[in-house]
């Protein structure tokens, strides 16, 4: 049986600082086609940082995984924009 690996802070982080873009970008009203580039943005990220663990994935998995993961990934997205519309910082 293979060791597990210890979760990885950097790729938290770098998520975290993904949902934060797209909370700024409601904030400051900067609209959706800032937000859908961050999104985007966030979903290449996800898919090069997290190759090793795809490649890994029985084929059998592997569609259900990826349409599972880019849907909660651009839910909290977006709920991080709806957020920042919701704070909106007026200038």
């Amino acid at each position: 049986m293979a060791a597990r690996r210890r979760p990885n802070l950097a790729a938290a982080l770098v998520d975290l600082g993904f949902a934060i873009g797209a909370g700024a970008c409601g904030a400051f009203g900067l609209g959706w086609h800032m937000a859908l580039g961050v999104v985007a943005a966030h979903l290449v990220y996800w898919g090069v940082s997290r190759r090793a663990g795809l490649q890994a994935t029985p084929r059998a998995q592997l569609l259900g995984l990826i349409a599972i993961s880019v849907a909660l990934l651009a839910a909290v997205d977006f709920t991080a924009f709806f957020l920042g519309q919701m704070f909106r910082i007026s200038p």
